[in-house]
């Protein structure tokens, strides 16, 4: 089997070892593409000096512009999760699992530049990693979540809902989630999620994500997400976070959301 012969990249429980609830674990996912988006662009025409327009939506390969235009999705792209990365509260990598495609489907994208996952990787006979079947990535994943864990990441909210995985609102942490900018006078509704990249880049002054066309290192998301929190909670008990969220906004809008090393956010602390 691929999973014996593959060289561990964590450290799996030791004898005696338990979580107990309110531990902190953190986690990152990285997933392939079953299949593609399917889309149209749905016109509507202008006519009459009121500008009226007519009710009837029409599909068209060359919009004008006496049309209005809008896109309309006729069936979601499907996406499979490939990568599993679970690191303890000590940064030492709990479980990092690559899952098995499901049998009869084929990958028809694998993100590389943003996954880094390759063909070979999912490869029986081929894979350098540890590669599983999903049934025991999941069970996995509910043994933490039953010890009471508390899941700590970066974007959870829609890794759970691509994994098709119920965790209750108390039981995560999702860093894209807790340095949202309220909404308030000085922004129009809800305001945009800044990436784990701009964030990490900023709080922490460390650079990440930058492997270009060889993807995402799971590991460090999962590292950059757990000291997010920590620093979070920080931020908090002294009262500033609010006001850190409101610079780090302002420095995005400056800089195209994009850290500068060479001119580094100043945090409020």
């Amino acid at each position: 089997m691929a999973a014996l012969r593959a060289r561990l990249s964590f450290v799996p429980l030791a004898p005696g070892e338990r979580f107990t609830p309110g531990t902190l674990v953190a986690m990152d996912t990285e997933f392939v593409l079953l299949s593609r988006e399917k889309a149209e662009i749905l016109c509507a025409r202008r006519h009459g000096k009121d500008q009226r327009l007519q009710t009837t939506w029409m599909p068209s390969s060359q919009p004008t512009e006496e049309l209005l235009t809008r896109r309309v999705i006729l069936e979601p792209s499907r996406k499979y999760v490939a990568r599993v990365t679970v690191i303890r509260e000590n940064g030492q990598v709990l479980l990092d699992d690559y899952v098995l495609p499901p049998p009869g489907f084929q990958i028809v994208d694998y993100l590389t530049r943003y996954s880094g996952i390759t063909a070979t990787d999912l490869q029986p006979n081929r894979t350098r990693h540890y590669l599983t079947l999903s049934k025991y990535v999941y069970a996995k994943l509910h043994a933490l979540q039953r010890a009471g864990c508390i899941f700590v990441g970066h974007g959870l909210r829609s890794d759970f809902r691509h994994l098709n995985f119920l965790l209750q609102t108390e039981q995560y942490r999702d860093t894209a989630l807790l340095f949202r900018q309220r909404a308030g006078d000085g922004n129009r509704g809800r305001s945009r999620l800044l990436s784990l990249r701009f964030l990490s880049g900023c709080l922490l002054r460390r650079n990440i994500q930058n492997r270009q066309q060889q993807g995402h290192d799971s590991s460090e998301d999962a590292q950059a997400a757990l000291d997010l929190y920590r620093l979070y909670q920080e931020l908090e008990r002294q009262h500033v976070l609010d006001a850190t969220i409101e610079q780090l906004y302002e420095y995005g809008s400056r800089k195209n959301w994009q850290p500068d090393f060479s001119d580094p956010f100043e945090m409020v602390l």
